[in-house]
């Protein structure tokens, strides 16, 4: 019996992306193999049951499954914990492999690993955030639910941050992506406002992003630097519009 791993669907998806997987005879997915497809929506047609392989319904007078079981476990053979040890051991190797896999295509340092670790604690952060917002402000807190998973993009080569720019008079479609400074400084002034402690809340993401924004291009790259920027930058937007409403705060 051959088991088809996790690692063996996750190379052959990537040369060539399916939607159906067909097993074929003498072959068995591994918990982990099952999974990989079931997360992809994968469909599995079932799998044709090993007596009817073997012909025990008039096809020929062939013995059915259990009688080759019966006489391996008279000769000392016990299949069933062979079959059972043999898939814990391809299911092991699946879960190592897949491991691998993930730290080889994603090129892990220590470094890469702290600050992927430091984006996770944002997006943890823009959604409780978010959360917060929605209370009051569903709107507010649907961008901010967008922003959250532009950062979830930001390690994931596939996924590109596609943040729409409400252009005002310092920031358009053509700067959005770039590092830019804040509008204006957040002080006692500002957060004793009637929105005071959401531009707390708003100015404090865009603080930590600012504290990773060095990293982000040595360790992802500088389309990813842009995409960063783009969060920043909608969250000074986001900060002008709850303090100064359609005047844009901007010093020139």
């Amino acid at each position: 019996m051959k088991y088809i791993t996790e690692a063996d669907l996750r190379n052959l998806y990537r040369t060539t992306p399916f939607t159906t997987y067909e097993t074929e005879p003498g072959t068995r997915l591994t918990p982990g193999a099952r999974q990989f497809l079931g997360d992809r929506g994968i469909r599995v047609p079932d799998e044709i049951p090993s007596a009817k392989r073997l012909g025990d319904s008039g096809t020929g007078g062939k013995k059915p499954l259990y009688f080759w079981r019966q006489e391996e476990n008279k000769a000392g053979h016990d299949t069933d914990r062979i079959g059972a040890d043999a898939e814990e051991n391809a299911a092991a190797t699946d879960s190592r492999e897949g491991e691998e896999r993930c730290k080889e295509d994603l090129n892990f340092t220590p470094e890469k690993i702290s600050l992927l670790n430091r984006l996770k604690s944002a997006q943890a952060l823009f959604l409780e955030t978010g959360l917060q917002f929605k209370e009051h402000d569903v709107l507010l807190a649907q961008r901010i639910f967008v922003m959250e998973r532009c950062l979830a993009g930001l390690a994931a080569e596939e996924e590109i941050c596609l943040l729409p720019c409400q252009a005002c008079t310092g920031i358009c479609p053509d700067n959005f992506s770039e590092d830019m400074e804040d509008c204006f400084e957040i002080t006692s002034f500002h957060v004793q406002s009637d929105r005071g402690m959401d531009l707390i809340r708003l100015h404090r993401l865009r603080c930590l992003l600012r504290e990773v924004s060095p990293f982000v291009e040595q360790e992802l790259g500088d389309g990813k630097k842009r995409e960063l920027h783009q969060v920043i930058n909608g969250l000074s937007q986001l900060i002008c519009q709850l303090f100064g409403g359609n005047t844009c705060q901007k010093k020139e």
